[in-house]
């Protein structure tokens, strides 16, 4: 538990606390959190702001609940991935590259929010189980045999991941900064170059 953090003793106290939330992790979608006031918070959520120190300390105290919907976030991603229809494994780069950039474009204000203050508070990192998941399957689409990936062929799935994210974060996150700036290109043309590399890796 955040020390910013006070624990709710009753429904009331708990419901308010979920408002605060939910108004918080609306509100990072267009505004930077750093940048975001509690009086914004508390009038997204149409509540006093002396409630939101009945519930928190702090500002930072709300962080803890972004990072675990951050978290709740990519363990649905993996869970409705894999409940999806199958796919051949020639198409399964290009599947999950779309998959992948529709995630980070509905929720750049979410993952931005993590991407930045997880290095300050790594305490709160997320734990994120979709993405060994996710490294296992690219390591399997690029190998030979997809039912038996090598080792070499898990190493350039991790490789694959890196890259993809990668290239989301500076795409989606930060598109009016360098070097994303200087990418000139519609997304979808981004997401078509980005599986015509990954797919180079293909044994």
């Amino acid at each position: 538990m955040h020390s910013d953090i006070i624990e709710p003793t009753h429904k009331k106290g708990l419901a308010s606390q979920d408002r605060i939330v939910r108004a918080t992790l609306s509100l990072i979608e267009t505004v930077p959190f750093d940048q975001l006031s509690i009086a914004k918070i508390m009038d997204e959520a149409g509540m006093a702001v002396g409630t939101f120190y009945r519930r928190f300390k702090s500002k930072e105290g709300v962080l803890p609940f972004v990072f675990k919907a951050y978290d709740d976030l990519f363990v649905e991603w993996a869970q409705d991935f894999a409940a999806s229809e199958p796919v051949a494994p020639d198409e399964m780069i290009g599947v999950v590259v779309r998959r992948t950039a529709k995630l980070f474009s509905d929720n750049a204000g979410l993952i931005r929010t993590v991407h930045l203050y997880d290095r300050l508070h790594p305490e709160m990192r997320a734990t994120t189980p979709g993405r060994q998941e996710l490294a296992h399957l690219m390591g399997a689409v690029v190998a030979k045999d997809f039912a038996n990936p090598t080792q070499e062929d898990l190493a350039k799935g991790r490789m694959a991941i890196m890259t993809m994210v990668s290239v989301m974060i500076e795409y989606f996150l930060y598109k009016n900064h360098s070097p994303a700036n200087a990418l000139d290109l519609p997304s979808q043309t981004v997401q078509d170059l980005l599986t015509m590399m990954l797919s180079a890796l293909k044994a």
